[in-house]
């Protein structure tokens, strides 16, 4: 019954811990729920479908890079150190940094 919720809360917590670290990746990716809440208004829902949280792109990259970076914080803090700040790097286009 509680399966998953340990594993999403801590995915969910590293998302917003980089996306407070990085403004410009927050932003677009604001810019992408603000086109798909209009692009819902326009067809007369109020809500967001599953399909439509699946088609963005830009949210579903920051989520697998993510889950990428916080299964590889389980078994190596160097991994996180190292790997993370490429694969962020390559994602998001900004400069490579420490991520801890």
């Amino acid at each position: 019954m509680f399966a998953g919720h340990d594993t999403t809360a801590s995915t969910l917590s590293w998302v917003f811990y980089e996306l407070a670290r990085r403004p410009e990746v927050q932003q677009k990716l604001r810019q992408e729920i603000r086109e798909m809440k209009k692009q819902v208004s326009e067809r007369g829902d109020l809500d967001l479908s599953v399909a439509d949280v699946d088609s963005m792109k830009y949210l579903s990259a920051i989520i697998k890079v993510i889950s990428y970076i916080d299964a590889a914080i389980m078994y190596s803090y160097d991994i996180r150190k190292h790997c993370g700040s490429i694969l962020l790097y390559l994602l998001f286009n900004g400069s490579p940094r420490k991520t801890m």
